[in-house]
């Protein structure tokens, strides 16, 4: 990967991580005041090379759900 390309794929990255903070934030909030419990589900997982790493994911399940 050449400099040019980093610099352009730091600049989309940047573009477009400010134009879906609103939608975020949104989903953020509406997960919070359906259901208790946080927005962001974190889960370990293995990489490249056995290296652990984090994966934030919106929660989209209910906790604490009883069937009985």
């Amino acid at each position: 990967m050449t400099y040019t390309d980093r610099c352009l794929t730091i600049l989309a990255a940047g573009i477009l991580l400010i134009l879906l903070s609103a939608p975020i934030a949104l989903i953020s909030l509406w997960v919070v005041l359906d259901s208790e419990g946080g927005a962001f589900f974190v889960q370990s997982r293995i990489g490249m090379n056995g290296i652990p790493f984090r994966i934030y994911k919106f929660r989209t399940m209910y906790a604490y759900i009883n069937d009985a």
